[in-house]
């Protein structure tokens, strides 16, 4: 990720979900909708909107993007432990487009996280 990338999700940033995982080793997730242009807008379903409870399942549509570009922003808490699908990570400095709803990464439970060759991705430069 190169700078610009942090400084566009800040100032393009159109609206934010937080997310209760079903599986408690993920604790909450923040999804961050990002309109790249001016004229991009966001439309969250009104029933997610209304900041009442309601349950999402797996690839279920939460809101929409209009107008020009669009990207996301996923945040996990501290305490989740990931492994990344070798096809979510950039080789070389390549990283391919992924089919709609490919898996980028599967949760390791924090009775098993001690057994990662690797630490958890730290976000902090």
């Amino acid at each position: 990720m190169d700078d610009a990338q942090g400084f566009l999700t800040h100032i393009n940033t159109r609206g934010i979900v937080i997310i209760e995982a079903d599986n408690p080793a993920l604790g909450l997730v923040a999804f961050v909708a990002v309109g790249m242009h001016e004229a991009s807008s966001c439309v969250i379903d009104p029933a997610i909107a209304s900041g009442e409870k309601a349950h999402v399942k797996k690839g279920e549509e939460i809101g929409m993007f209009h107008y020009g570009g669009s990207s996301y922003c996923i945040i996990f808490q501290r305490k989740a432990r990931l492994k990344w699908i070798d096809a979510a990570v950039a080789h070389n400095g390549q990283l391919k487009n992924l089919a709609l709803n490919s898996a980028l990464a599967i949760s390791i439970h924090q009775a098993a996280a001690t057994y990662l060759e690797q630490p958890p991705i730290q976000v902090n430069k």
